[in-house]
């Protein structure tokens, strides 16, 4: 069997883009034209690494330093990758990842260098990382996404401070630019929907073929 036949998109941008909302529009219209998906979040809530770090960002926990922190991050994606993210892809599913490598290049970068952050991923890693065939970056001003966030009270969260999110934002369009992501950024100012067609019409041509549930029998 190929190592990998699915195909792996994650989903990135500061809280509040509305990536989340979007995911499971783009999820059921791939799965109306007959792909077997799996939506992924990080950091996953049920696993050890990531019941830490929620602990962490809201205060159970002592407060670790940043790399410390993004350590945690990338431990809980290396077992997400191994034990759900391949074995997925080697079932030939579409791999749906509500956050990835890119949130702890963006969100580190407030206090540590990009370097680091790579070199954290090689070394958890062992030099087989595993990056995604495409990454959609939901771009949106920071105070646009703040303001999402209020509407829906999840304004107190570790990251959500107007400075923060705009230097993420900053960061998160910078690595755009400066690692081999193969990315695709988005206007996530407009409707939900409106984003979704933008993904599927990016999205569907790159996909394999696939049988409808009509045609399977």
């Amino acid at each position: 069997m190929p190592e990998n036949t699915g195909y792996f998109i994650a989903f990135e941008g500061i809280d509040g883009c509305g990536k989340s909302s979007v995911l499971p529009l783009v999820e059921r219209r791939l799965a109306e034209s007959g792909f077997k998906c799996l939506i992924t979040h990080e950091p996953r809530r049920e696993s050890p690494w990531g019941r830490k770090i929620y602990k962490i960002l809201h205060g159970e926990l002592p407060m670790i330093s940043n790399l410390e922190l993004q350590k945690l991050y990338v431990e809980d994606r290396y077992d997400h990758v191994v034990n759900e993210i391949k074995p997925a892809l080697r079932r030939g599913e579409i791999v749906l990842a509500d956050r990835y490598w890119l949130s702890t290049l963006a969100y580190g970068m407030i206090s540590n260098a990009l370097d680091d952050l790579i070199n954290l991923h090689n070394e958890i890693f062992n030099g087989d990382f595993l990056k995604p065939d495409i990454t959609f970056v939901f771009d949106l001003p920071a105070k646009t996404a703040l303001e999402r966030l209020k509407n829906i009270s999840k304004g107190n969260d570790h990251f959500e401070q107007i400075d923060k999110l705009s230097l993420v934002r900053k960061n998160y369009l910078a690595l755009c630019q400066t690692v081999n992501a193969n990315c695709a950024v988005v206007d996530a100012s407009r409707s939900l929907d409106s984003i979704a067609d933008t993904i599927l019409l990016q999205l569907l041509p790159r996909l394999p073929a696939r049988k409808t549930k009509e045609d399977t029998i």
